[in-house]
């Protein structure tokens, strides 16, 4: 089941030499609520591995919005939004990329173009083959949107590993031939350490291929790998999450939340005396990207 959506534009939108760039269409998808379900853009989201992937080689991608002259038309397939990426993670089982169904009811709309939205409405209807009620229904949507919000957090604290291990690396590498760094050093090369043991805790970063994860390399399906099939897994079918999957969302995030305190700890300890022997050295600091 879709919603086919049709929008027109009075000229096709080419950029020009010479002249500024078009902005990239986008259209948002808004629940009753005002949630933000689904954003399409025209600007093509590429493929999670490349084409020539050993596991799932695809196609290039093409863009969600077309920019030509008069009608375009896209299909809205009814999904979320997927889950924030992971590049290159290896995953034995799920597709966070794919969202869940959204749910009976009235959507908005909103297409922006050059800086100015255009809104209309439009409904989904429930289909009428299927047995769940409304309320299963809401509690299998509930579930995989809080199994999304997991993976958004743990990807996010991977990032935050990543960012701090590069740039522990990155000061131990400049430093090397300065005696007076030689407990910057130490410092950093116990940092990296630890952001390594931590990445491996959330997931599989040495896997190459789903063999290595099915494999049980380096300990198995770590949580990442974990998370996912809850995601991908509620999706294939429209009721309630059973009670081994409440179970297993409650452990999994149980250890999420574990390996965040253990995050926070690097944070105000070996990265907190990290940045205090770079301050005295004149060196620049480590910086953390920000989050939106």
């Amino acid at each position: 089941m879709w919603m086919n959506i049709s929008y027109w534009l009075k000229d096709k939108r080419e950029d020009e030499p010479g002249k500024s760039p078009h902005t990239p269409l986008k259209l948002e998808i808004y629940d009753a609520q005002g949630q933000l379900v689904r954003t399409l853009s025209s600007i093509v989201k590429p493929n999670r591995y490349p084409p020539d992937d050993a596991d799932d080689p695809k196609a290039p991608a093409k863009p969600e919005l077309t920019p030509d002259a008069g009608i375009n038309r896209v299909q809205w397939d009814r999904r979320y939004d997927g889950a924030r990426r992971l590049p290159t993670a290896k995953l034995d089982s799920g597709d966070p990329d794919e969202g869940p169904a959204a749910l009976p009811g009235p959507y908005t709309l909103k297409l922006t173009v050059d800086g100015r939205s255009y809104t209309t409405t439009g409904t989904l209807l429930p289909d009428p083959r299927s047995p769940v009620t409304p309320g299963q229904l809401q509690q299998n949507v509930a579930f995989t949107l809080q199994a999304r919000a997991a993976l958004d957090r743990l990807t996010a604290d991977i990032e935050d590993v990543r960012a701090i291990r590069a740039q522990a690396r990155d000061l131990k590498e400049r430093t090397a031939g300065n005696a007076a760094a030689q407990a910057l050093q130490a410092t950093a090369d116990a940092l990296i350490k630890r952001c390594d043991a931590l990445e491996s805790r959330m997931h599989n970063p040495e896997a190459e291929v789903i063999y290595d994860v099915l494999a049980g390399r380096q300990g198995g399906a770590k949580l990442y790998s974990q998370i996912a099939p809850l995601f991908s897994d509620m999706q294939s079918s429209d009721y309630e999450p059973s009670q081994g999957q409440l179970d297993q969302m409650q452990e999994n995030l149980a250890e999420l939340a574990q390996i965040e305190e253990q995050l926070h700890n690097l944070r105000t300890q070996e990265l907190a005396q990290l940045e205090a022997q770079v301050q005295a050295l004149g060196l620049p600091r480590v910086i953390v990207p920000g989050r939106n």
